[in-house]
């Protein structure tokens, strides 16, 4: 699932980054590789930014950048 289809203060870990190399790089460089356990904060209306807890910190992504990442739910 796409990390725009969690809800909100869902748990979920990230799969993999299915976007252009150098959004993947920087992606990486900001700590999102694979088996991180992230949390879906906020949600802007009319498909504003995500702000997600990764790794102790909180960032805000684009939704179309977010789209790309791949993510599963934590039970």
């Amino acid at each position: 699932m796409k990390m725009t289809e969690l809800k909100k203060y869902q748990e979920a870990k990230i799969v993999s980054l299915n976007c252009p190399q150098f959004l993947k790089l920087r992606l990486l460089e900001l700590g999102f590789t694979p088996d991180t356990t992230i949390v879906l904060l906020r949600k802007a209306l009319f498909h504003g930014p995500i702000e997600i807890s990764i790794r102790g910190s909180i960032l805000a992504l684009r939704q179309k950048e977010a789209e790309n990442i791949e993510v599963e739910p934590c039970l």
